[in-house]
This record gives structure tokens, sequence and C-alpha cells, in this order.
């Protein structure tokens, strides 16, 4: 047994976060707040019915643990049907909207300012209370069909797909956004067609009139077709512009074969009576003959199309099959479809809860990976610190050496110069430390050796 929640207060609280935008613990709160203020009326072993849409904070690991452990049945909203289904969007957004202009309509008349931060609250407190009443409350739900439950409440027509009107449209069957705005790109182009111009063969080439309008043309054109482009990014084939690549979801949705009537077979019956009608019967004949021309070649245009479709979602299969192989497995959207589902349930439930395992996992290997490679550069830093101390003492012992050599060198022509035997040996430089072995590179989980900082591992063992 379910029970709908239409308490007959308001018991709404306030709520933020550091980035301005709802989140997983703020759901959390909130359906705790929920929980109190209906828990009175899940007495006896009933539950509560919750409807909420497909945003992400409803169907955190700890939002759904909750409402399992409480007897609350979480269920999400069709994608794209909450001006159909859900009260707020339905009736009492409108009613809110109402009260919202009564306020700050009042407040700018008794004080003279205006709506800001600082006074937003008080003026919007006051618009809510006047909505968030009962009958209001019970009309969404009434409205809806969610309680009492009426199920006819929600027509076909409400659930037909919107259709965008147009008085430049000349087909029977209304064609679909994309396919109007290359329809109006050919059109636009047509006006100022370059053929028209063989028309004028006669002037000069080197007319300055001939130049100006060739050039107000050419603008004309680039005009027309930024503009196509431009409106064919609001569609839903943008990705035909885009720079991005074409996904397997992406599909061709206009192609419709539309049905061709027969063409009237009623002049052949006429038994001509004079020339003039003669004349007429050969150019009607002439006429369906084109018209039939015409048919036959719309009936090729439209199984071509069929074929297309048919290569098309061939290649989409394809497409997906590879997109599949390059994502980790599990990873993606948990609601993605936009199909109506029970959080709360099982199936779902379980979904969640490996995907946060998921999550974790991956964070906790983040981290360590993480943890490694600063590790790693401390580690680097202090063998560069002893390294530089070794390179500076060897510099320091070859500038000894230097110094030694060159004494002795001038002891040795001194004794020349005076004739007398010179024994000393030469200094030695002797042995050099060399380059200490580096650290051990510890390859982190799910990294290769390749990785890690280069700018440490590269730089030159070299003393010189």
């Amino acid at each position: 047994m379910f029970i709908c929640c239409k308490q007959s207060l308001p018991f709404e609280r306030l709520g933020y976060s550091k980035k301005g935008w709802t989140d997983g613990e703020i759901g959390v709160e909130w359906i705790k707040h929920f929980d109190k203020h209906t828990a009175a009326k899940a007495i006896g072993g009933k539950y509560r019915l919750l409807l909420v849409d497909g945003h992400n904070s409803h169907y955190t690991h700890n939002f759904l643990e909750y409402a399992r452990t409480h007897q609350i049945l979480v269920l999400c909203y069709l994608a794209h049907t909450t001006h159909v289904f859900q009260g707020l969007d339905v009736v009492v957004f409108g009613v809110l909207k109402h009260f919202w202009t009564i306020e700050c309509d009042q407040h700018e008349r008794e004080t003279g300012g205006k709506v800001d931060k600082t006074n937003f609250l008080g003026i919007y407190g006051r618009a809510h209370l006047r909505t968030m009443n009962p009958d209001t409350i019970c009309a969404a739900f009434r409205k809806t069909g969610v309680w009492p439950l009426n199920p006819n409440v929600i027509t076909d027509a409400m659930m037909a797909p919107s259709k965008e009107t147009s008085c430049e449209a000349h087909l029977p069957v209304e064609p679909a956004s994309p396919v109007k705005v290359i329809a109006k790109l050919l059109q636009d182009l047509s006006i100022n067609d370059p053929d028209d111009e063989d028309d004028t063969m006669d002037t000069p080439d080197d007319d300055p009139d001939d130049e100006l309008l060739s050039a107000e043309t050419t603008a004309s054109m680039r005009k027309a077709v930024s503009t196509a482009l431009q409106r064919l990014t609001s569609t839903r084939l943008a990705y035909l512009v885009s720079p991005s690549p074409p996904s397997s979801t992406s599909q061709l949705q206009h192609n419709t074969a539309n049905p061709i009537s027969e063409l009237p077979q009623w002049f052949p019956t006429m038994v001509p009576q004079t020339a003039n009608e003669n004349l007429l019967l050969d150019a009607l004949r002439e006429t369906e003959k084109h018209a039939e021309g015409l048919r036959h070649r719309v009936l090729e245009l439209q199984a071509a199309n069929i074929l297309n479709e048919m290569y098309c979602s061939m290649l989409r299969g394809q497409l997906a099959h590879h997109e599949k192989k390059n994502t980790p497995k599990g990873m993606g959207k948990l609601v993605g479809d936009g199909l109506p589902r029970l959080l709360s349930g099982d199936e779902f439930y379980e979904r969640v809860v490996e995907f946060a395992d998921r999550q974790k996992r991956t964070e906790r290997e983040k981290a360590e990976r993480k943890e490694t490679r600063d590790g790693r550069v401390e580690v680097m830093k202090e063998w560069h610190k002893a390294d530089e101390e070794r390179k500076r003492q060897n510099a320091v012992r070859r500038l000894e050496y230097k110094e030694e050599k060159g004494a002795w060198e001038a002891a040795k022509r001194k004794a020349v110069v005076q004739k007398q035997r010179f024994g000393v040996p030469a200094p030695k430089l002797g042995k050099c430390p060399g380059p200490y072995p580096k650290p051990a590179l510890v390859v982190p989980l799910g990294e290769s050796e390749d990785e890690g900082d280069e700018s440490l591992d590269n730089e030159s063992d070299s003393d010189e």
C-alpha cells in the first residue's frame, strides 16, 4: 500500500553546496527531512512513494540505501516528461510565478527598490507560503493522476512529440527541423542563382556594376550558408557540423517514406472535336508522362533513402561495437536511456552499489598512484641534491689539482733554469666519485614504466 505525501503545512528547508549546485550530500539530507515529516503516515508497514526526476542526486548509494531501509519507494519519471507528469511543472510553478510577480510588484511599489540578494528570500518566502497550501498541492497530485490514481489523465495528445510550425512549409507532411533548415538554404541560394546571370552576356567584362552585383551575390550566399549552419547546430543533427566525431547514437530520424497518390486518368476518354482540343489532349498526355516520370523518380529516391538508412544502421552497429571495446566495463550513465524505473528496486540498487564501489576503487587506486608519484618525486629530489653535492666536490678537487699541477710545472721550469735535478713526482688527480645510482622506479598499478616525472629522470649524469 502506498501513501502519497500531501502535507497540510509546508516543511521546507534551505541548503546549499560550495559550488552552488545540488549534490548527493544535499540529496541525502533532503530524503532524511522527507522521512521525518512523512514517517507518521507509514504506520502498519505501509510504504511511501517518492516521485523524482533523473538528477543524479536522486540515485546515489546513500540516498537509495536510506530509502530502502525506511520504506520509501523512489520512482523516476520518464526523461523529458516532467511537463506532463510532475505536479510542480503542471500546477505549482504556475501559481508560484503568479504570486512571485505580485510580491515583486508590491515590494517595488512600497520600497521603490529592486529585488536583489539582500531581499530575495523575504519576497520569495511570502510567495512560497501563498502557493504551498493544501489546495494547490492536492490539485497537483490530482492533475497528474498520481492521487487519486487516474491513468486516463495523461492522454496521447499530451505525449505526442512537439512540432515546429512554419509559414514556409510546402509539403503535406511536416518535415523535421534539419530538413527545413537545408530546404530554406536551398531556397535562399536559388534566389541568387548564378545561372541567371547568363542573360547579361552583352555586358562588358569590366563593368563595375556587374562586379558589385557579383560581390553582393557572393556575400548573400555566404550569409545564407552561415545562417543555415548556425540553425543546424540547434537541431538533433548538430553533430553533422560539429568538430567532434559522431557516436553510435547519432541517427538520421527524418527518413519518412511519404505515400504518393495515383494520377487521375480522366482525359483519354474524351473525344476531341476540334484541332485545339487535339492539341490540349496531347499536352495533357505529355504532362501525365512527365508527372509519371517524376513519381518514379520520387520512388527511387525513397528506395535509395531506405538503403542509405540500412547502411547507416550497419555502421552505427559497428561503431557501437568499437565504442564498447574502448569503454571500461560497466562504466557510463546509470539512467542514460531516460526510461522510467524504480530507483529503490533491487536491480537498480545493485547497479548503484556496484557503480559506487567501482568509483571508490578507482579513486583509491588513483590516490595510491599519486602517493607513489609524490614519493618518487621526493626521492628524486634527494638524489639530485646528493648528486649536485658530488659534482660540486669533484669541481673543487679538479680546481685544486689544476693549481697543484701549475705549481709543480713552475717548480720544474725553475729547476731546469737553475740546472738542478728535479725529482718531485707530478701530482695526480685520482678517481673522482661517479654518479650515484638512481632510486629504483616502482611502477604504480595501472601505469607503464614510461610514465612518471620525466623532467627529473632525464637529466644528464655528466659532471661537465
